[in-house]
């Protein structure tokens, strides 16, 4: 009676494995088909809009991380702060605070700021 107890929980632990491996597959097809149909719907055929993509890039404030080594973070602060309130890009509000275009494309170099680069 014990030997038969054993065999029909192994063979239940059986079952219950093949029912989770079932489910995962299941889990599986269904993220590939969402997948799929999002690459279809959403993403095949999307165009870069260069003209908007300078603009988000030109007027983030983020940028001015870049200035705080250079600036200090108080000058750097303000303009950002200053840019905001205005509406203006950074470059502008460093402009109107003393900062040479030079300095400023020295300064601040996206590029540097979003990849691993050596000094």
């Amino acid at each position: 009676m014990l030997h038969v107890c054993l065999f029909l929980l192994a063979y239940m632990d059986l079952l219950c494995c093949c029912c989770h491996a079932c489910a995962v597959l299941r889990s599986g097809r269904l993220l590939a088909d969402g997948v799929r149909s999002f690459t279809e719907r959403c993403v095949t055929g999307i165009t870069l809009n260069h003209t908007q993509i300078s603009h988000h890039l030109t007027h983030s404030l983020m940028l001015v991380t870049a200035l705080n080594a250079h600036v200090g973070y108080e000058r750097a602060a303000a303009i950002a702060k200053d840019a905001h309130k205005r509406g203006v890009s950074l470059r502008e509000a460093a402009r109107t605070a003393g900062i040479a275009d030079a300095d400023f494309d020295t300064y601040v170099q996206p590029e540097k700021m979003i990849s691993p680069y050596t000094l």
